[in-house]
């Protein structure tokens, strides 16, 4: 969705491309008389294609710095806060094998579900948009197959579910601070994570039966009441 704007803007510009075909076929068949009123609606479009374009760079570059006003104050929320030491972390997350469905292995998958999941929110790799489960093998020492048995077994949700869950309840929680209530939703979905604005959207409604929109303004009507 970042570069939706450029796509259309394209398809803006072929539509001014055929005005000015019209135009000339009308200055050809007029004899090149009054030819000039045939390129008025070229130039009213072209105007408008301008302002639009223009409008659509100002917003672009509000969302780029909202996005990296709430990735500062996320991260200097972050250092208030008790982190694990990443060694730790690798040592109880250092254990080989393979992990089949039975229900001896069930415990076992809840405790190494346990550790998985306190990483992905103490370094909060879920705001990673392109976060897959190779990253997260490769650092836990897990294979790809086992890792996505594990959460599955015991969330119940696929690998991407999982984390669009926790992108969700991110989103959430920036939506209803009213630190944030300045910032457009667009920076707000991607700074949690989430790749595009109609992801964000499709995800967080399917979640909690709202738009995101809808959402703040509940909020919002809840905290004034």
């Amino acid at each position: 969705d970042n570069f939706k704007w450029i796509d259309t803007f394209f398809k803006l510009s072929s539509i001014g491309y055929t005005l000015w075909i019209i135009a000339l076929i009308v200055k050809v068949c007029l004899n090149f008389k009054g030819f000039i009123f045939s390129y008025y609606p070229l130039r009213i479009y072209t105007t408008v294609l301008i302002y639009w374009l223009g409008y659509q760079g100002l917003k672009q570059a509000r969302i780029r710095k909202e996005r990296k006003q709430i990735r500062n104050k996320i991260i200097n929320n972050q250092k208030n806060t008790k982190r694990l030491k990443k060694s730790n972390e690798k040592n109880i997350l250092s254990s080989r094998g393979n992990i089949s469905v039975t229900e001896e292995q069930y415990k076992k998958h809840q405790m190494y579900f346990l550790k998985i999941d306190l990483l992905i929110k103490s370094e909060k790799k879920f705001l990673l948009p392109r976060y897959t489960l190779q990253n997260l093998a490769s650092e836990t020492e897990f294979s790809q197959s086992t890792l996505s048995l594990i959460i599955n077994n015991v969330s119940k949700k696929t690998f991407i579910e999982y984390l669009n869950g926790m992108r969700v309840e991110q989103a959430k929680e920036l939506l209803t601070d009213v630190n944030y209530e300045n910032y457009t939703i667009t920076a707000i979905g991607l700074e949690s994570g989430f790749n595009s604005k109609s992801t964000f959207y499709t995800v967080f409604k399917k979640h909690t039966g709202l738009t995101p929109f809808s959402f703040r303004e509940k909020s919002l009507k809840s905290t004034i009441n």
